[in-house]
């Protein structure tokens, strides 16, 4: 469900641009693909839309206040300024290229005028892994020509964001999930995302519920804010707002216990609100019985294994819980069966 036809952010780190130097890396994860869902075919079926190649960089980041919930973000913040000239030797970076994303992210330092920058510089103005490259002689979002320019000018001027990357995305969400316990309202945030577009056509989750501010959201405020200081940070440099909230949800699932999803990227946000409304009567309530769930979640290519699953999810149900709300497991079913 949480997953798209896009390439995985993984995948997509695999196609590195050597700049300096005529080397590209390259590697394969469609091994890892089968193995995320080889225990649950529905997990691999295609729903969301690959972004068109400026779709990140044009969605206008929209961040809810921080809320009582938020706490900081693990991984530092922040930008500094390189100023490197080629005139001297090649340039030494190893840097990540995919289309749709508004950075380049630093993946080795290979010698060159970088390391000799790193030997020169303070230690707070150091190129290093995980930092990404976000503007190259006044040009931004557009990777592309950031590359060429990388490529073609003697003297560049890079604007570098501090711990950009993949990984520290993770690691934020993860310290986030552990830390506040709000994994569930992770999950159900990416699952309205996908249900508020049950009435829409050639569409996918694209995030329309970061406008929505009533009553009747039914708590997701909790999640955005929650999600706010990440979202501050990564949207839409790394990541669109749709693809986070489905990021955020898979990390969810596995602190909690759950399966390992692995997340498919390429999301586009959404500009406003949707057309018909902040979330639609056609998601089932927790009450619902077989035949409207079938009749929802049947055509999305959901078993009725998933589908028990995700009825799991719905508030409505009445009486006293027991075990934890933070984790993912089937105690609901059992105490429903005793």
């Amino acid at each position: 469900e949480y997953l798209s036809s896009a390439r995985p952010l993984r995948e997509a780190l695999s196609s590195r641009r050597a700049m300096g130097n005529k080397q590209c890396c390259f590697s394969e994860d469609s091994k890892l693909d089968k193995l995320a869902t080889a225990a649950a075919p529905e997990l691999a079926v295609d729903e969301a839309k690959p972004a068109a190649d400026k779709s990140l960089a044009t969605a206008p980041p929209v961040v809810h206040a921080t809320g009582k919930g938020a706490i900081p973000i693990l991984s530092v913040t922040g930008t500094y300024t390189v100023t490197l000239d080629k005139s001297g030797g090649r340039l030494g970076l190893d840097v990540d290229f995919m289309l749709g994303r508004s950075v380049l992210p630093i993946m080795s330092i290979t010698g060159g005028m970088a390391e000799q920058w790193n030997s020169d510089a303070v230690p707070g103005n150091r190129l290093k892994q995980g930092d990404s490259i976000i503007e190259v002689n006044g040009i931004r979002q557009n990777v592309g020509t950031m590359l060429e320019r990388c490529k073609a000018d003697k003297e560049l001027k890079l604007v570098v964001a501090r711990a950009m990357s993949y990984d520290d995305l993770v690691a934020d969400l993860t310290h986030l999930v552990k830390t506040t316990k709000c994994g569930p309202a992770l999950i159900r945030l990416s699952f309205l995302d996908s249900g508020v577009l049950s009435k829409r056509t050639n569409s996918c989750p694209d995030a329309a519920l970061r406008f929505v501010d009533n009553p009747a959201d039914r708590g997701l405020d909790v999640a955005r804010s929650h999600l706010a200081p990440i979202t501050a940070k990564y949207v839409p440099l790394l990541i669109s707002n749709a693809d986070l909230w489905a990021l955020a949800a898979n990390v969810a699932i596995k602190e909690m216990g759950g399966p390992e999803i692995l997340t498919k990227f390429g999301r586009p946000d959404a500009p406003g609100p949707a057309g018909d409304g902040p979330l639609p009567d056609t998601l089932p309530g927790g009450i619902d019985g077989a035949t409207r769930l079938r009749a929802v979640f049947s055509p999305k290519n959901l078993s009725d294994s998933a589908i028990v699953a995700l009825a799991g999810a719905p508030a409505g149900c009445k009486g006293q819980w027991s075990g934890s709300a933070a984790r993912f497991d089937n105690s609901r079913f059992a105490e429903m069966l005793n």
